[in-house]
């Protein structure tokens, strides 16, 4: 039961958004420290979605990273096979 309590008090916070970027408001200028999410577009895969993605990949990883030339790359692979398999 107290482990219960313990994580309705974090669901609570959390659902204020308190530990989360959101989408539609982050800037890239604002700082990620404490936050444990983000909340992401579902089409992230489009080039406009993806563009405002990766600055809070760069801001996350560091945009000399390994992970974020990563993610580029796997951006680049999975958009051309998507577009390949619609020919």
């Amino acid at each position: 039961m107290r482990m219960n309590c313990q994580l309705s008090d974090f669901a609570g916070l959390y659902a204020l958004d308190v530990y989360r970027i959101d989408r539609s408001s982050w800037k890239p200028n604002e700082s990620i420290t404490g936050k444990v999410d983000a909340h992401l577009m579902s089409n992230a895969y489009t080039r406009s979605e993806w563009l405002k993605l990766t600055p809070l990949l760069a801001a996350l990883h560091g945009n000399t990273s390994e992970n974020f030339s990563w993610a580029l790359e796997f951006y680049e692979k999975f958009t051309q096979l998507l577009y390949v398999d619609k020919l």
